[in-house]
């Protein structure tokens, strides 16, 4: 099990109610999520008050290398 490439591929849970995020709604006092990248080989957890993103490069070249297309 695991072995085949669809059984890698990460999925993303997002918990309606997380104990995780309230609790740490109640340490920062600010709203907190929690989301979860998982797979059958490992479990993430990030619990986080706000996302920034911003683009670098349009340089594709080393996601490409690691993107297994469907």
């Amino acid at each position: 099990m695991g072995d085949r490439p669809v059984e890698r591929l990460p999925s993303l849970s997002v918990p309606e109610q997380s104990d995780l995020a309230d609790d740490w709604k109640q340490r920062l006092g600010k709203d907190t999520a929690e989301v979860g990248p998982e797979t059958d080989r490992f479990l993430l957890r990030l619990v986080f008050h706000s996302v920034l993103w911003r683009k670098l490069d349009d340089d594709v070249g080393t996601i490409s290398q690691v993107h297994i297309p469907l």
